[in-house]
């Protein structure tokens, strides 16, 4: 398969959306969370990291939650809901909407302890050719 068969597989296939929705049964209120694209995730862990002068990777905790749901919350269709730069808007809202909202997006997106381990399980290569196991 040639080079540009391959990218248009990959654009075709490597661009899944996938949609979880958001329960608040008592405000009566439904909202969505969409896995990020790999761009949105790599701005999203630059705005999570600093570097220190002794070389050290910190993990800057203010605004977490905000700097991945700007990305992730969405629509029923999948359209975001917030501008790469309403974090502090996002901000304002009640604490457990975004811990709920974050949660979702988070395991979505691959970014909890088991939704890394089944990733893990899942890409562990199996036997290949003519091995005994196969």
């Amino acid at each position: 398969m040639n080079k540009s068969m391959l990218r248009e597989q990959l654009k075709k296939k490597g661009q899944t959306l996938r949609i979880k929705p958001v329960v608040f049964a008592e405000r009566g209120l439904t909202l969505y969370v969409r896995n990020i694209t790999s761009t949105q995730y790599g701005l999203f862990e630059a705005s999570s990291t600093s570097v220190a002068e002794d070389g050290k990777i910190n993990f800057e905790r203010r605004n977490h939650r905000e700097k991945l749901l700007v990305f992730a919350l969405c629509d029923e269709q999948g359209e975001r809901l917030y501008e790469d730069d309403d974090i502090l808007e996002l901000g304002g809202l009640d604490a457990d909407v975004l811990r709920e909202c974050y949660d979702a997006a988070a395991e979505l997106n691959g970014l909890t302890k088991a939704a890394k381990e089944a990733a893990k399980n899942a890409s562990a290569p199996g036997p290949v050719g003519d091995s005994p196991t196969a």
